[in-house]
């Protein structure tokens, strides 16, 4: 076994192990309770950055790509955004202290966005609560690309908003190969290890 670290969830005779992490963080006890950071990020909670606990009908988080981890995925994907240097303030508006993240930021999430799109929307086949969800990701992504474009806000929530697009992004990545690659394997039962 090449993993890095192991953990078995919910599983009793399966074990899920990561290739990429060196350990598994400590989650604060109140789970509930989600804090969003000056980078728009939750912290430990961030599923989209660092190993979860594994929950039943949600499989497709272990498939979250990790960077590097495909060379056809923008780098965007895990930048971290920071309100100093990719928020400007926006002159053209009634109101002080709102803006917009850069213009290069905007357009680099856009496409990275639109290809975890188009690429989701290819998929044929599985678990319809699954496909469900997809559907609702992109109906949300779709209406956080709206917003990122069109409606200044402060530099604290168009951060938080351009995070979340790069979260939604990579959830719809990590849905697109638990269908695609992960799923058929574990319901055809043979030895994939390679």
């Amino acid at each position: 076994m090449d993993a890095k670290a192991a953990s078995e969830g919910s599983f009793t005779t399966k074990v899920i192990t990561s290739p990429n992490q060196d350990w598994i963080p400590e989650h604060p006890i109140e789970r509930s309770v989600i804090r969003t950071y000056a980078n728009g990020l939750w912290g430990f909670h961030e599923y989209s950055r660092w190993p979860q606990p594994i929950t039943p009908n949600m499989y497709h988080i272990a498939c979250i790509p990790r960077p590097r981890s495909d060379e056809h995925l923008p780098s965007i994907l895990w930048l971290e955004l920071r309100p100093d240097s990719d928020w400007v303030g926006s002159p053209s508006s009634a109101l002080r202290g709102v803006g917009f993240l850069k213009e290069h930021i905007r357009d680099a999430l856009s496409f990275a966005a639109c290809q975890a799109i188009e690429r989701s929307d290819t998929l044929v086949g599985g678990p319809d609560h699954l496909r469900t969800y997809g559907q609702d990701l992109r109906l949300v992504l779709r209406q956080c690309l709206d917003s990122v474009r069109r409606l200044p806000a402060p530099a604290g929530v168009a951060i938080a908003l351009g995070a979340h697009i790069q979260r939604l992004s990579l959830e719809l990545l990590g849905i697109y190969t638990y269908l695609r690659e992960v799923l058929p394997r574990m319901q055809d039962g043979g030895d994939h290890v390679s």
